[in-house]
């Protein structure tokens, strides 16, 4: 499964990577462990990147994993928030600790009906 496009734009700007390498992949699956404390393969991460084409279908959980990494709750509010934002969270749901922001990032906090 080749991540969608919003998705991949949400690594690249976490990750400071270009992912379009192998050596890129070794690294995002370092930092996707650090982050959420569990194991990628470089091999899964490279056919999410669509670098190591197979046909695979990737499962659910370790999607979960890449939306947990990108400060998703899960894979499929990952999904609803690229939708609506094209490549930035327009909703992130859950708590937002400081130490988990890049250093100069900003938050935008909104509330409905405005």
């Amino acid at each position: 499964m080749k991540l969608p496009q919003s998705i991949l734009e949400m690594l690249r700007e976490k990750s400071k990577l270009e992912l379009n390498q192998p050596s890129d992949c070794e690294i995002l699956s370092t930092e996707i462990e650090k982050v959420t404390g569990v194991h990628v393969g470089v091999n899964t991460i490279k056919r999410l990147l669509d670098i190591l084409p197979d046909g695979t279908t990737t499962r659910i959980s370790t999607l979960n994993i890449v939306a947990k990494y990108l400060g998703a709750t899960d894979w499929a509010s990952l999904l609803e928030a690229s939708e609506k934002s094209n490549s930035q969270f327009q909703m992130l749901e859950g708590e937002i600790c400081a130490h988990d922001l890049d250093k100069g990032a900003m938050l935008e906090i909104t509330y409905l009906p405005d």
